[in-house]
């Protein structure tokens, strides 16, 4: 049997979220949002969480940000290193940015790899695991694939 606190945690992970960024909508769960440790959502959700007055509906958060590129942002925080980087360096550029504005550190080393050599190999450390991949290649849920979803 839940207790309380353990059901009304598991129901705030479930909580969806609309978020407005730049104008777009994204419909997310606050599970994505917080899958990514430290980051820009895990302080704003804390914050929300406190206020005892917040009812149980869909909550709405509005970003004064680039909502094109929030979309690798919200496939990192989904999908972690399988998302396909944007190829040209502007847009690499940007996306660093916005990385860097929603504290994700890992996802801006990514960028970086990309942005300095596609084939150059990168130490990342993500919750204490060490990994070496290329911007080319990752490795996820123990398989090595290439950018084209090739398995290595």
């Amino acid at each position: 049997m839940k207790t309380d606190s353990a059901a009304a945690t598991n129901d705030r992970k479930n909580q969806v979220v609309l978020l407005d960024v730049g104008g777009r909508v994204f419909k997310t769960t606050e599970y994505t949002l917080l899958s990514v440790p430290n980051n820009y959502f895990c302080q704003l959700l804390q914050q929300s969480a406190q206020d005892q007055n917040e009812s149980r509906a869909v909550k709405q958060i509005f970003i004064d940000r680039d909502g094109r590129l929030f979309e690798y942002i919200i496939g990192y925080m989904r999908d972690g290193s399988m998302i396909e980087l944007p190829k040209d360096t502007a847009t690499l550029n940007d996306l660093r940015k916005e990385a860097h504005f929603y504290s994700m550190p890992s996802l801006v080393q990514l960028v970086d790899a990309r942005l300095l050599d596609p084939n150059r190999v990168i130490q990342l450390s993500v919750g204490g695991i060490h990994f070496s991949i290329s911007a080319s290649c990752c490795c996820a849920q123990g398989h090595w694939v290439n950018e084209n979803g090739m398995l290595l």
